[in-house]
């Protein structure tokens, strides 16, 4: 009979109180059509960054050279290059995540690269160490999230894009690939509609215990569509609600009225000459960059949650961009988050920048859990506990995550994708 160990960890939530954020120095190159992640790939403590996009190498507008670059934090909020032999990609996404379970951060990435030719693959970390392992099908204007999609521990990938790399004609798939446990993925291109342009992301919207997929884009058949599919058990099923169509698109799920369920902001292209929206489906402290109207208005602001569905606009520090990318994270393990944002400014300079957080707002960590009990039932334990508290947010608002092992301490059943120390992820 096999055992099991299993360590819980709990995950830390910040909050965003005031404007008060200050660019930092850094030396990053300057993209557009560029693609942020942040995950801390070296295990030491501190959350290092992911970039992919177009470096300038002409005037505005014209021309580019994709690259993927990993830039390490040497935990003071000071970055350098790590490595920038990835494959060079725009247009797309770049991803940190641990698709083998060996506790090491691995890379997906996936964009356009040059003359009118794409990639979308995974690499593989070996001790800092990182090669192409996986090659998926070539897709223009790709878009790739991953998430365990039937809850056996390992991450599964959706992918969507153009299968026709030609310059006329357009064929939009969406593909969910399967973890094999093996190092191989598994190929279905029929349960979610055919997208291109578009944005995903993976969230738990009904709290049934796995994985539902929110989707935008372009569909040949339908324009413009922005569609839920609920997860039940592993199989995908389209919902009947309505959404703002979108594409050229972002989308970010959150708990934004503290009921415990997951909400959902959607921001992209509405038809017309450009012609961008911002739609919220509830509400929360949102990080929004883009393009206003058909006169394509550069626009980053920062919506602080008054709590009643009432928000206030702060925006006079963070520069105003479009065709990049703006990710939360705490670059300097002092319990607030800082932002980084790439993309191209009012004049057409590309650009990436890091703001470091100065409110000096604090958030407790969360009390540690207790009462932890398992029930097994032949091949299946059930894990329960009593929630945790901090001295800011609902109990409902506080995640979890757990370490499964075959001995104490080993992660080689689940990987907690969080610092055991700390509970951060």
């Amino acid at each position: 009979m096999k055992t099991f160990c299993a360590t819980l960890f709990f995950l830390l939530t910040g909050i965003l109180a005031a404007q008060s954020f200050v660019e930092v120095n850094t030396s990053l190159e300057p993209m557009r059509y560029s693609a942020l992640d942040w995950g801390d790939f070296d295990n030491d403590g501190d959350l290092d960054l992911l970039a992919s996009g177009a470096r300038f190498v002409g005037q505005p507008f014209n021309n580019s050279d994709p690259a993927t670059i990993i830039y390490e934090n040497d935990g003071s909020g000071n970055f350098t290059i790590y490595s920038s032999s990835l494959t060079g990609v725009e247009s797309g996404t770049a991803l940190w995540g641990d698709y083998n379970n060996d506790n090491l951060l691995d890379i997906l990435i996936c964009g356009r690269l040059e003359s009118d030719l794409a990639a979308a693959e995974i690499w593989q970390q070996d001790n800092g160490v990182f090669s192409k392992v996986i090659d998926f099908e070539s897709l223009d204007y790709p878009n790739a999230s991953w998430a365990d999609i039937n809850n056996d521990g390992w991450l599964d990938i959706f992918l969507s894009g153009d299968a026709d790399l030609s310059p006329f004609d357009v064929a939009p798939v969406s593909i969910l690939y399967t973890n094999d446990q093996s190092g191989g993925f598994i190929r279905d291109d029929q349960t979610v509609t055919g997208l291109t342009y578009g944005g995903s992301e993976f969230a738990d919207y009904d709290g049934d215990g796995d994985f539902d997929l929110f989707v935008s884009g372009l569909n040949l058949n339908d324009g413009y569509i922005t569609r839920l599919y609920e997860n039940s058990s592993g199989q995908f099923s389209e919902t009947s609600n309505p959404f703002l169509g979108v594409l050229r698109s972002r989308l970010a799920w959150a708990d934004i009225d503290n009921d415990g369920d997951m909400d959902v902001v959607v921001g992209g292209q509405e038809g017309g000459i450009a012609a961008t929206r911002t739609k919220m489906y509830r509400n929360t402290d949102l990080l929004l960059t883009g393009q206003q109207g058909i006169l394509a208005t550069r626009t980053t602001f920062i919506l602080r949650n008054e709590g009643s569905f009432n928000f206030t606009v702060l925006n006079n520090e963070v520069i105003a961009v479009r065709t990049g990318d703006a990710k939360w994270a705490d670059i300097d393990n002092d319990g607030d988050a800082d932002i980084a944002i790439s993309g191209t400014d009012s004049s057409g300079s590309y650009l990436t920048r890091i703001y470091r957080n100065e409110l000096n707002m604090t958030n407790a960590a969360p009390s540690i859990p207790q009462g932890l009990t398992s029930i097994v039932n032949v091949a299946d334990v059930l894990l329960s506990w009593n929630s945790s508290s901090d001295d800011h947010t609902p109990q409902n608002n506080i995640a979890y995550s757990l370490r499964i092992g075959s001995q104490p301490g080993a992660t080689d059943v689940l990987s907690p994708m969080a610092i055991e120390q700390t509970g951060s992820r």
